[in-house]
């Protein structure tokens, strides 16, 4: 069951079959009804928020978070992530997805590139697009925790089409006073 983040968010509950998810739109002009999701797109969130509580339960000690990005459309994910700030204090888990997002969508852009026929107009498939400079743009971002501040930035400016997010964590990006997502100069 997901819920649209108006709140205090329900914390994901090991032992019952329910997943409280916290629906936060990143997008100012992106909204979602609940009540018209689609059982695929229910199983979709259900998924990829379950992988990322599964790695985040089963990664090292230290490991504060876990990310999965996820594409709405193909209902595949795309990346995981963990939490490696132990190796260097930038490595949150959201910053090594979009990481990986950018080296995904760099191998996506050479592959198109290396199928196009040479010179012709199916060659342009491998520039970029209006928007692809933005590495999260329509894809979604499921994590075990929720981001902070600086996490919370860098999914604003990559253009994240949504966040799940399944704990509420006290200095947060999203639920706390900063609620940077909803700040219109920043988006």
């Amino acid at each position: 069951q997901a819920t649209a983040h108006n709140g205090p968010s329900r914390r994901f509950n090991r032992d019952s079959n329910s997943l409280g998810i916290v629906l936060v739109v990143l997008s100012l002009t992106a909204r979602l009804a609940l009540k018209d999701i689609s059982q695929a797109a229910a199983r979709y969130f259900r998924m990829a928020m379950l992988r990322a509580v599964e790695l985040a339960s089963s990664a090292p000690s230290g490991c504060q978070c876990a990310v999965v990005v996820g594409c709405p459309d193909s209902q595949q994910i795309l990346v995981t992530a963990l939490d490696a700030r132990r190796n260097h204090p930038l490595h949150h888990a959201v910053l090594v997805a979009i990481e990986k997002i950018g080296d995904w969508r760099k191998q996506q852009r050479q592959k198109a590139a290396e199928t196009a026929p040479a010179g012709g107009e199916a060659s342009d498939a491998a520039q970029l697009q209006n928007g692809d400079e933005y590495l999260l743009t329509g894809l979604d971002v499921f994590s075990s925790h929720e981001p902070c501040p600086m996490c919370a930035m860098a999914l604003v400016h990559s253009r994240t089409g949504r966040l799940f997010y399944g704990v509420e964590i006290p200095n947060g990006g999203i639920s706390t006073q900063l609620r940077i997502h909803s700040e219109p100069m920043l988006n």
